[in-house]
């Protein structure tokens, strides 16, 4: 009885492994790690590779929706046979999704030839499903009446409200959908009106710049473009804002725009350029150390951009609106350096030889008295040339001080002991007069 219990928890436990393992191989094929061709490696998505299009209300949508299961690296696992399930996700009036809405793939992609849906509105999406979670979202799309009534405007004295085109019935019976013009304010349309339908996809490319050239946001042909509750985007805003970030002391706000309305979202993201010349002079800020910033009001995301110094630019890529702002680190100040003045030389130097006299033998017959005055330097400036004095004249300021003045004391006090000395001589040599 024991070994019938061991054998049949051993067979439970075989069971349980093989329940639990056979999902996660069913989502594989390969090794998955860069060695496999594309193609082979484990299934991480759902990718709708033909967007389901505008319809009439009951009728195929066409062409056909179709649906590929990539790896991470976006490529089609052509081995896999993945059973993929379709069902309406963003649902505006309760419309039912009819047709074929459960497709083994083949090579990697399920085809739904015969989807509907039966109530006329705008802003569909599809969720697509398979095994191990993996799931995908279409774009939006609408479902149009069969027999669409054209929406009238009243004219008004000023227009607050989007511009409706009147949907266009084809030869064949098809109908077009309606068009809305988008309002823009603190930019300028390049190839004005810019228009969107009823699902957010944008018709036309537009370019849009402010009037003194900082801004330009690129919106391509069939972006799509919705408000922050899904609906298509009807007004753009754009603007200078001084609610910016706060930076680090050595960090500068060069410029910051503002754009509206706030969470509005962009499938795929749009691009948009800034240009910074004139700002990075003002702020004094270092144009290598530029970088853009995306701000909602309580935290900021550094961003990837592309900086153009030839042009002043740099492009980012925004996938909403938000604030955007160009940072940099500010410029240190420049090192001030003190230059020396040479000083100004008034004083004379002067070097005055000691006065000696000497008296011979009382009955040599001559009698040696010397007195000497070294000539003093030129004066000296930062602006005359050093002169040499004239020889036995004496050079003296030409406004008096002490020293001049000495040099004129000791001069005449030579002068006295010259005269005295020659008194003295005549004195002993002269022969008596009696």
């Amino acid at each position: 009885m024991g070994r019938i219990k061991v054998v049949v928890g051993i067979l439970i436990a075989l069971s349980l492994m093989i329940w639990t393992v056979q999902p996660a191989m069913a989502c594989s094929s390969g090794s998955g790690d860069g060695s496999d061709p594309p193609g082979s490696g484990i299934a991480a998505k759902l990718v709708f590779i033909h967007q389901p299009t505008n319809t009439i209300a009951g009728t195929s949508i066409s062409p056909a929706v179709t649906i590929a299961v990539q790896d991470a690296y976006g490529h089609t696992i052509t081995s896999s046979t993945l059973a993929i399930t379709v069902v309406i996700k963003n649902n505006p009036l309760g419309g039912k999704l009819a047709g074929t809405t459960h497709i083994n793939a083949v090579k990697g992609v399920a085809t739904f030839a015969n989807l509907s849906i039966d109530k006329a509105s705008t802003g569909y999406t599809l969720k697509a499903t398979a095994g191990c979670e993996l799931t995908g979202t279409s774009n939006f799309f609408n479902i149009m009446a069969s027999s669409p009534t054209p929406v009238v405007t009243t004219p008004a004295p000023v227009v607050t409200s989007p511009i409706v085109t009147t949907p266009v019935v084809t030869s064949i019976g098809q109908t077009t959908p309606a068009l809305l013009e988008v309002s823009v304010t603190g930019l300028v349309v390049k190839t004005p009106p810019m228009l969107i339908d009823q699902g957010g996809y944008i018709h036309g490319d537009y370019e849009l710049q402010s009037t003194d050239g900082t801004v330009t946001l690129d919106v391509p042909n069939n972006n799509g473009c919705w408000d922050n509750e899904g609906h298509a985007l009807t007004s753009i805003s754009a603007g200078i804002t001084t609610t910016t970030p706060v930076t680090s002391g050595d960090n500068a706000v060069v410029l910051a725009y503002a754009f509206g309305p706030d969470g509005a979202n962009f499938n795929p993201a749009l691009t948009l350029t800034l240009k910074y010349d004139t700002a990075v002079s003002t702020a004094n800020v270092l144009e290598n150390s530029l970088y853009a910033e995306g701000w909602d009001g309580t935290e900021g995301q550094m961003l990837t951009g592309v900086i153009n110094k030839a042009q002043k630019t740099i492009t980012i890529q925004i996938s909403h609106f938000s604030t955007y702002v160009v940072i940099g680190k500010v410029l240190p100040p420049p090192l001030v350096t003190a230059v020396a003045v040479p000083p100004t030389t008034n004083a004379i130097d002067q070097v005055v030889s000691l006065i000696s006299a000497s008296e011979t033998n009382p009955s040599s017959s001559s009698l040696v008295a010397t007195a000497s005055i070294a000539a003093p330097d030129a004066i000296t400036t930062p602006d005359v040339p050093q002169q040499t004095p004239t020889p036995n004249v004496l050079a003296v300021n030409s406004q008096p001080n002490h020293v001049s003045i000495g040099l004129i004391l000791v001069g005449i006090a030579a002068g006295l002991v010259l005269i005295i000395l020659l008194a003295i001589w005549i004195a002993r040599h002269r022969a008596p007069w009696y």
